[in-house]
């Protein structure tokens, strides 16, 4: 059996990764590909792209060496608003809920002053926008 593929040329795409103790946002310095990784570091790669008019985004997480208990926290902190954002996703419901909930969410495994340092769903967005790659 024959499979045919077809390719589909994708309009807007971008990498990024970052290995640091750290990890929070891409910059795209240069002294970000420079370092040196330590064991204990996050790891922390991603992709996102625009295909025939459709925005994806993907993200890998991870640890040089065993994970920390943070490392561990974030992980099911990414988990969990991964799937309650999933589940409030239902027809004829404002988009604006799953963002509500997704926020709800990593209020419970984090405080508001550790909250503050992260991204809002809706500034991830934002960014997004920026980047025109959505």
């Amino acid at each position: 059996m024959t499979k045919k593929v077809t390719l589909i040329k994708a309009v807007k795409t971008g990498t990024f990764k970052l290995i640091m103790p750290n990890v929070d946002y891409p910059r795209y310095w240069p002294e970000e590909g420079a370092r040196i990784p330590h064991a204990g570091d996050q790891v922390l790669f991603g992709i996102a792209l625009t295909v025939a008019g459709n925005w994806a985004h993907g993200i890998r997480m991870g640890s040089i060496g065993p994970a920390t208990p943070a490392h561990t926290k974030l992980w099911q902190c990414a988990a969990d608003i991964l799937q309650a954002g999933t589940e409030s996703l239902k027809p004829d419901h404002p988009l604006r809920t799953c963002g509500d909930e997704m926020n709800r969410v990593s209020g419970e495994h984090y405080n508001k002053a550790e909250i503050s340092q992260m991204c809002d769903f809706a500034q991830d967005m934002a960014w997004a926008r920026r980047m025109k790659i959505h």
